[in-house]
């Protein structure tokens, strides 16, 4: 039977292949002149975000796509007008940043080959602008300044290690698909922020920021979006799952008042399993402050919460809907499932949730919300 990091192989050439065909419809002269055959360098998220900027109204420079992919070419002289950012400095993928008169190298973090933005890349805030949209952020209002990126480095580096070594095989596997950070933070008093993965620009997080973040938040944020990174990649062009339309409203398939589709519900029913049981596994290894750990456990009976009422709402669908032969054709779905159902079954019982107040709480309850609900009014995300 295949296992997970099986499907996330195969899904990984299908997004490459995605890629190479955008850049064969543009410029087809410049397949010939990289190495056709690599997959990591179609698998950069400055690919995708480069294709997905047509989704605002943000003016991107002609030829920015011959200068994204030169930094795959055998020379140095590079043509960056176009990626130039405001402050005059720009990113070639695979070398570095440049600007008139100085460059400088990437960064990654140490040991690993996931790369962390330093500068306020136009590409990424353009994504974090499309994703922010829904909630009506103004772009002035997206920062993605390199001094967000000096405040956190250290920590998500210290994050990073962490999880490598806590628990490997869930890093193993994110490391099949994750290639990038970036940091971001949304200055608008009306509004908050929060990290995400998008399929927009797959393979890269967006880590929101207050300032400087604490171990804590950056690894809760971590480890959920990474999970969200995975689901997507593992079902991005799929129409059905489990032989149900994604799109599928769960109204249509049980009795409920739960206005998400079928996608969403198993999406969010993920991630916050996963979330939920791996913060859990990390706790007794962390020497952290009494109060990150707090934040901590409060992440963890967010998280269990919801993946409790998902759950439900999901083996309820399953049970109403999804026949024992489905189950056995659809190998990619029941191995995700069974994940989750061997991490429900570890935490659903936990005494975690009779520590908090979860009156009102449903699908939509924000973190925030459960935050101030729960009279932790500390300055976290």
């Amino acid at each position: 039977m295949k296992k997970l990091s099986d499907f996330l192989n195969e899904k990984q050439v299908e997004m490459a292949n995605i890629v190479r065909i955008l850049t064969y419809k543009e410029n087809p002269s410049v397949l010939q002149q990289i190495d056709f055959e690599n997959d990591a360098i179609f698998l950069n998220p400055i690919f995708l975000a480069y294709f997905n900027k047509a989704q605002t109204d943000t003016f991107f420079p002609e030829n920015l796509l011959i200068e994204l992919y030169q930094g795959y070419l055998k020379s140095d002289d590079f043509n960056y007008e176009g990626l130039l950012d405001k402050n005059k400095t720009a990113y070639i993928p695979n070398q570095g940043y440049f600007s008139e008169n100085n460059s400088k190298p990437l960064t990654f973090i140490k040991d690993t080959n996931l790369e962390v933005i330093s500068e306020e890349i136009p590409l990424y805030k353009n994504i974090v602008h499309i994703v922010t949209s829904g909630i009506q952020i103004q772009t002035e209002n997206i920062s993605l300044e390199k001094d967000l990126f000096k405040k956190n480095y250290n920590t998500l580096e210290k994050v990073v290690h962490f999880i490598k070594k806590n628990s490997e095989e869930f890093y193993n596997e994110i490391e099949k698909v994750l290639r990038t950070f970036i940091f971001f933070q949304i200055n608008q008093e009306d509004r908050n922020g929060k990290s995400f993965s998008s399929i927009n620009a797959n393979g890269a997080i967006f880590l929101h920021v207050n300032g400087k973040n604490t171990f804590s938040e950056i690894l809760s944020d971590v480890i959920f979006t990474s999970s969200s990174l995975l689901f997507t990649t593992l079902f991005h062009g799929d129409k059905e799952i489990f032989e149900k339309n994604i799109r599928t409203n769960i109204s249509e398939l049980i009795t409920t008042e739960d206005p998400r589709n079928f996608y969403t519900l198993f999406l969010n029913l993920f991630c916050n399993t996963v979330s939920a049981f791996y913060l859990l596994d990390s706790l007794s290894n962390l020497e952290i402050s009494t109060e990150e750990k707090e934040f901590l456990n409060l992440k963890i009976a967010f998280y269990l919460k919801k993946a409790n009422s998902d759950f439900e709402t999901f083996q309820s669908i399953l049970e109403k809907n999804i026949s024992t032969e489905v189950l056995e054709k659809s190998a990619k779905e029941s191995t995700v499932f069974s994940i989750i159902k061997a991490f429900y079954v570890t935490n659903k019982n936990n005494s975690i949730l009779s520590n908090y107040n979860f009156t009102n709480f449903h699908h939509r309850t924000s973190f925030g919300e459960f935050k101030y609900q729960n009279n932790y009014v500390k300055d976290t995300i």
